[in-house]
C-alpha cells in the first residue's frame, strides 16, 4: 500500500518538474508572452494615423429637373423584355459600331487599299533553306528501302556498326 501511494504521489511531481525543464530552455520573455503575462506594446515609428475626413467644397446640391430627359432609364416595356430575353440588352447598341470598331474598319481599308505587289514575290521560306541547303532544290534521290535493309542487316550479322557504309538512293519518279 505504501508502495502505491508514493508511486502516486510522485507521478505528477515527476511530470511538473519536467514541463518545468522543458519550458526552462524557452527565454522567459517569449513564455511569459506566449502565455499573455506581458503585453507587447506597438513601436510608435511603425503606427500610421489616417488623414482627417475633409468636406467637399460645396455641401450644396442642385435640385433634379423634373422635365430633363434620364438617359438611363428605359421604358417599362423595355425593361420586361431585358428581364425575359436578356439578349435584348445586348443587342440594342448592336447596329451602332464603337470607336474602336470604326478605327480598326479605317485601317483594314488603307492597308487594302495599298500596292502590295512587292509582297506577293515567291520567296523560298525559311524551312526550306535549311533542308535544302545544298542546291536549293529538293533532291531527286530516295533512300532504297530493300537495299538499307539488306545493308544494316549485312552490317549486324558482320559486327559492324549499323551506319558502316554508303546508303544506297535510287532515282524518284
Amino acid at each position: 500500500m505504501v508502495r502505491k501511494l508514493s508511486l502516486n504521489l510522485f507521478m505528477p511531481m515527476g511530470c511538473l518538474m519536467g514541463a518545468a525543464v522543458l519550458l526552462s530552455a524557452c527565454s522567459g520573455e517569449d513564455v511569459s508572452r506566449a502565455f499573455g503575462l506581458k503585453r507587447s506594446m506597438p513601436d510608435e515609428y511603425t503606427v500610421t494615423t489616417r488623414s482627417p475626413l475633409s468636406m467637399p467644397p460645396s455641401d450644396s446640391l442642385l435640385l433634379p429637373d423634373s422635365n430633363a430627359t434620364r438617359p438611363q432609364e428605359q421604358s417599362i416595356r423595355q425593361q420586361a423584355l431585358e428581364i425575359l430575353s436578356p439578349d435584348v440588352a445586348l443587342e440594342r447598341n448592336k447596329d451602332v459600331p464603337s470607336e474602336g470598331q470604326t478605327a480598326l474598319v479605317q485601317q483594314a481599308t488603307q492597308s487594302a487599299n495599298q500596292n502590295r505587289q512587292h509582297e506577293l514575290m515567291i520567296d523560298n521560306g525559311f524551312v526550306d533553306q535549311v533542308m535544302f541547303w545544298n542546291s536549293g532544290k529538293p533532291s531527286d534521290l530516295a533512300v532504297d528501302g530493300a537495299a538499307e535493309n539488306k545493308r544494316i542487316h549485312g552490317n549486324l550479322s558482320l559486327g559492324v556498326s549499323p551506319d558502316h557504309g554508303a546508303t544506297p538512293t535510287t532515282d524518284k519518279k
